[in-house]
């Protein structure tokens, strides 16, 4: 008989594990473009954000670096890009960015993560550069 218990079993087991990672990202499905709660947040996390988060800070930190090195520490671009990236990817409803800060409180209202137009092609790009990388290591392996 093509549909015995044992191969029901097998099936319902390759079903679960088709339908396992649904059941795992409905919840984060369910809220994308909702802001998660900030008071869930400690309050030091909120004062971190604010002096990692900062253009004035970051100018400051590169400055620090490149007298001590004699020499700009360019990997420290990193920091700028992500600062400058998150000016527009985060609304003043949850974490706006105080790039200005402690000079200023200004803040941009963007379009925050957890909008799908922002957090799916990230997710993708994200896999995709992941799966290049790993690809490149394992071609380059003896």
């Amino acid at each position: 008989m093509l549909l015995s218990k044992e191969n029901n079993a097998d099936v319902n087991r390759i079903r679960l594990k088709l339908t396992a990672p649904h059941v795992f990202l409905k919840p984060v499905l369910n809220n994308l473009g909702k802001p998660p709660d900030a008071s869930s947040f400690p309050a030091y996390v909120h004062s971190v954000y604010n002096v990692t988060h900062s253009l004035v800070v970051f100018a400051v930190a590169f400055a620090v670096v490149w007298l001590i090195r004699r020499k700009p520490l360019l990997e420290m671009g990193a920091w700028a890009l992500h600062i400058c990236m998150d000016i527009f990817t985060h609304s003043t409803a949850f974490f706006p960015t105080p790039f200005l800060w402690p000079v200023s409180n200004v803040h941009f209202d963007g379009m925050p993560w957890s909008m799908p137009i922002i957090f799916i092609p990230n997710v993708v790009l994200l896999a995709v550069l992941y799966t290049w990388f790993l690809y490149k290591r394992v071609k380059a392996s003896p």
